[in-house]
């Protein structure tokens, strides 16, 4: 018999969209300065945190003050990108949600992206959505899971 410890310490996962064609340029600093936010409030908090892009990048969890600072000055540096996917991005934290939660920091969405992040929240995943760029109605969308929450 298998049994599943729960880690002692919270887990958030932070996925920041940086696809170029997502964003205009006051949207992305909003998605940008959203997820440094989510970053310092998890690790003030004792936390780990793990940030991934929508361009492939991956920190891994950190807790250590050296490596979050490290994180921001990342985040300070993020350019647009015009490659990966928002769904890609949520494929690959999928995995390493249990015991965690899960916060999306986006631009604009298609179709595509909305099921992704259905797909990404289980009901043991609760999830916030950050809708950076304009208004986006999730509610009026279909979401198979009903922890998915969006603030706009």
């Amino acid at each position: 018999m298998r049994h599943h410890e729960q880690p002692w310490q919270h887990r958030t996962t932070v996925v920041l969209d940086v696809r170029r064609d997502g964003h205009d340029p006051e949207s992305f600093e909003r998605a940008v300065s959203a997820a440094a936010s989510v970053v310092v409030s998890c690790h003030e908090r004792g936390e780990l945190v793990r940030l991934v892009t929508t361009a492939g990048h991956d920190t891994g969890f950190v807790d250590d003050d050296l490596i979050v600072d490290h994180v921001l000055n990342e985040l300070a540096a993020v350019e647009p990108s015009s490659t990966g996917s928002l769904a890609g991005a949520l494929r690959q934290v999928s995995v390493h949600l249990i015991g965690g939660r899960l916060v999306s920091c986006i631009g604009d969405l298609a179709d595509t992206d909305v099921a992704a992040l259905a797909a990404a929240s289980t009901g043991a995943v609760p999830q916030l959505v950050v809708a950076c760029r304009r208004r986006i109605d999730l509610a009026s969308r279909s979401w198979s899971y009903p922890s998915a929450r969006a603030t706009h």
